[in-house]
């Protein structure tokens, strides 16, 4: 397989969305839809329990631009989600189990070919700081889902907080922050400790997100078409792969992040359709 653009690293989690059934959730779950609309090569590599990986997408891609790779977990991130609001933007959340803590000693087995790589965390020990800056002191570019840096690791009803450690920020080359992560994170200094993050993406849901560049220029990006009345899950997953396959294939932080809008509104758009 040629070399990949971009490798995902994440834990998978198990879903249950407006108390339907439980169904596989996690970015390693939506991340395949940004890499095939794309066309791109990459690695997801995803931790569950050995008993819950028949759920989830076990092997390539028909094509085998994407190899999927398990690690082994004693437990599999799983949550009760509620949707409401005019787009299906709001939304609550329950844990009832916390997923793997990767280590560097994990990250030392992979075989990571990619300049790019991307870590989804779905709750605050999923990367301890030591196992980012790993990554980045290989030489890798680090994307970082802002959902690491809030969601409290404690079973119950989800809750944020900005009790993270700072010095994980060092390493990222791109954070992700939905509106809530950014109310919570901006609460103290506004945005002031993010300023030295080369690419600060801000989503806003349907309405797209504000790309800051190097604590300076800013611009805002929105997708094409606004998809109203479904439900959201996954949407800033696949925003943030899209947007660093761009990334990976030079476009600027702008022109990525419209791609990656348009691209979360087609699996928008898709999900509606088959409804």
């Amino acid at each position: 397989m040629p070399r990949a653009e971009l490798t995902l690293i994440a834990n998978v989690a198990l879903d249950r969305v407006n108390r339907g059934p439980w169904t596989c959730g996690g970015c390693p779950t939506f991340a395949p839809y940004a890499f095939a609309r794309l066309e791109a090569r990459g690695v997801i590599n995803a931790a569950c329990a050995d008993e819950d990986r028949a759920m989830f997408r076990s092997s390539d891609t028909a094509d085998g631009s994407v190899a999927f790779r398990f690690k082994r977990a004693a437990t599999t991130t799983r949550f009760d989600l509620d949707y409401s609001g005019e787009f299906g933007d709001t939304r609550s959340m329950v844990l009832y189990a916390i997923g793997h803590s990767w280590s560097e000693a994990d990250i030392d087995e992979l075989e990571i070919d990619s300049e790019w790589v991307h870590l989804a965390p779905l709750v605050r020990t999923d990367f301890p700081v030591a196992t980012v800056a790993r990554l980045a002191a290989r030489g890798h570019r680090v994307g970082y889902d802002g959902q690491g840096l809030v969601r409290v690791p404690q079973i119950g009803e989800l809750t944020l907080d900005a009790r993270y450690d700072p010095e994980l920020l060092r390493h990222l080359t791109v954070l992700k922050l939905s509106e809530d992560e950014t109310a919570v994170v901006a609460l103290d200094d506004g945005l002031e400790r993010l300023s030295h993050i080369p690419e600060l993406l801000l989503t806003h849901g349907s309405r797209g997100a504000e790309v800051r560049v190097d604590g300076g220029f800013s611009s805002r990006v929105a997708p094409d078409q606004v998809v109203r009345d479904v439900q959201t899950t996954g949407a800033g997953d696949v925003f943030m792969i899209a947007y660093l396959i761009g990334r990976a294939r030079d476009l600027v932080p702008t022109e990525a992040a419209t791609l990656a809008a348009n691209v979360a509104a087609s699996m928008l758009t898709e999900r509606k359709a088959e409804r």
